[in-house]
């Protein structure tokens, strides 16, 4: 019975992921180009993006009252990357 219920109870995890990864500005829909390559770099990046806003969100913001949004981690996100 624990598969089914694991299920029911996680089945909207990916849903959640895409909305969070799409949300405007997102990365795929910003960074035009017909190449494969590319395409699948910004995937990638994407999901790697949304994947370290919820490992922060859990593990170094647990105790913190304010947490940013999506949108200004993925600034944050940016710059970083950019002066790096």
């Amino acid at each position: 019975m624990e598969p089914f219920a694991n299920h029911f109870d996680y089945r909207h995890i990916v849903d959640d992921h895409n909305n969070n990864r799409h949300s405007n500005p997102s990365i795929e829909g910003t960074w035009i180009t017909i190449r494969l390559a590319v395409r699948v770099f910004a995937f990638l990046l994407a999901i790697t993006e949304v994947n370290v806003f919820f490992a922060f969100r859990y593990f170094a913001w647990k105790e913190k009252k304010e947490q940013p949004t999506l949108h200004e981690f993925r600034r944050a996100f940016a710059l970083a990357l950019i002066h790096n």
